[in-house]
């Protein structure tokens, strides 16, 4: 028996993972000052060492679990790593939002918006526990995973460069391109520049070490450098910037509702990296690895044929989000892109972009759906980055106005994002279904079948599972953000953060937890 399925040697690699990532959570918790409460998951009185070694104890159990769910996935590090996030998310529901109110605070279950923002520094803490366990677990068992070339790093360095510079240019129309490294507000400069292209380029290198091989479709790449560029927002200014300028992790609702513009800032970031990466690696293999393609049809034919498919189940999805438009009479503002207040030029111009990007994503999303299942996945992850490229970004442009993506300017299009999630879901599955029934004359039925068959099988044991999961995760965060932005609340942080200065050093806005 290999190591790769010897479940006692997971198990082991799993425990040792998981106590390296509580180590990192374990710090988290002590700044966020709530390490003593842990002791009392098993009746001990409120204690730092008693916090401490239950904490690490569930730590290696939960790493345990881990490596026990993806030990027989046919993972890279990228998906070793987005399974790690999604692990880490889950165990905020299971730990902070469940266990602790049953078992710390004898109460209800948390499961409530206002719970969800006292406890958002835990997500982000459980998000980064996942990070530190994947990563601990891929250099124990690193025979098992594809090392990256010289040629992936360069190609990971073009590709962050170029996804920096176009996302920083969208931060500077907004004067915003501070946002990008963390440092909130600051007029454009060289250095600010080479700030942002240096950090574009360290995560662009990084991308390219945990993605090596490039194996899908454009529109998986597209999606999977979209939840890259949210672990990146997570990582860069919301922590690593944070403690190199205050010393502390701002991860208070409130800091994290004036950082919003540098979320969007890392998700369109991560859109393009992950769109780019894929191109220079296709064109890297077309150039140097004399490789054939192995398309059932040429390559024109192919393209023609997802245009058309993608149009149709554009129709299908524009159809059913001009019901909820119409609802929410948005019309007269959609004619606002033909200088027009007319509803009726609004459902014609929502009918034109609809067909528009379902034929974007037939040529992004070719041969990559296997089932309804994919097919919902990759459409919604699809119609969340046209939430952030469209409504928020080209709208403004196309009007002649400035993109605004503060927190308190994007709150309102929540409604729009929902519609985009709902229009996603049914590009995806209507594309599937027209993209199923094509019957190549050449190609014997079986054959096909079975060949679908395993595509479906192998993208199940990869990490598109989760990084659909991810993308619902950022979704529904959204809603946890904005609500930073009522008075309200953050007069009460403040107020609160006063009456317990004794306790530490202040916490920028940090929300204490219950």
């Amino acid at each position: 028996m290999t190591r790769r399925n010897d479940l006692a040697a997971w198990l082991l690699a799993g425990a040792v993972a998981g106590q390296v990532g509580g180590v990192v959570y374990g710090l988290v918790m002590r700044h966020l000052g709530v390490i003593e409460s842990i002791a009392a998951l098993v009746r001990l009185p409120p204690s730092a060492v008693g916090g401490w070694i239950v904490h690490m104890i569930v730590a290696g159990v939960i790493g345990a679990g881990f490596a026990a769910l993806i030990r027989r996935q046919e993972h890279s590090a990228g998906d070793l790593l987005f399974w790690g996030l999604i692990y880490g998310a889950a165990w905020w529901i299971i730990g902070p939002l469940t266990l602790a109110p049953l078992l710390i605070r004898r109460e209800a279950l948390a499961w409530d918006l206002t719970s969800a923002q006292e406890t958002f520094p835990m997500l982000l803490g459980h998000l980064q526990y996942g990070v530190t366990t994947s990563l601990a677990l891929l250099v124990w068992q690193r025979s098992a995973f594809e090392r990256p070339t010289v040629g992936c790093a360069v190609r990971g360095v073009l590709a962050g460069v170029v996804a920096a510079a176009l996302t920083g240019k969208a931060l500077v129309d907004q004067g915003l391109l501070g946002h990008f490294v963390g440092i909130g507000d600051h007029a454009p400069s060289a250095s600010l520049w080479l700030g942002v292209l240096a950090t574009g380029a360290v995560s662009g290198l990084a991308f390219a070490a945990v993605v090596p091989t490039v194996r899908d479709s454009a529109g998986a790449a597209l999606v999977r450098g979209f939840v890259f560029g949210f672990l990146a927002w997570i990582l860069v200014p919301m922590t690593i910037v944070g403690l190199a300028t205050r010393g502390m992790l701002p991860w208070g609702m409130g800091f994290a509702h004036d950082a919003f513009p540098g979320l969007l800032a890392y998700l369109l970031f991560g859109g393009i990296l992950g769109l780019a990466y894929q191109w220079l690696s296709v064109a890297w293999r077309v150039l140097f690895a004399e490789t054939t393609a192995d398309e059932d049809e040429g390559y024109g034919t192919e393209g023609l044929r997802a245009l058309g498919r993608g149009s149709a189940a554009g129709i299908a999805g524009g159809l059913l989000y001009t019901v909820m438009l119409a609802r929410l009479g948005s019309f007269e503002g959609i004619a606002q892109l033909m200088r027009a207040d007319n509803p009726a030029v609004g459902v014609l111009v929502h009918a034109v972009v609809s067909v528009i990007w379902g034929a974007v994503y037939g040529l992004l999303f070719r041969r990559q759906t296997y089932g309804i299942g994919s097919a919902v996945g990759w459409g919604v992850a699809f119609g969340f980055f046209i939430w952030v490229v469209g409504p928020n970004t080209l709208f403004a442009v196309l009007t002649g106005q400035t993109p605004d993506w503060s927190a308190d300017s994007t709150a309102p299009r929540t409604a729009s994002l929902v519609g985009h999630l709902v229009y996603g879901a049914v590009l995806g599955v209507g594309f599937h279904y027209f993209e199923s029934r094509h019957n190549p004359w050449w190609q014997p039925r079986r054959e096909r079948l079975e060949a679908r068959a395993d595509q479906r099988r192998r993208q199940l044991q990869t990490s598109a599972p989760a990084i659909w999961a991810l993308v619902m995760l950022v979704a529904l965060m959204l809603p946890i953000i904005f609500g930073g932005s009522d008075e309200m609340g953050r007069n009460a942080m403040r107020a609160e953060s006063t009456s317990n200065e004794e306790r530490g050093p202040p916490m920028d806005d940090m929300q204490p937890m219950r």
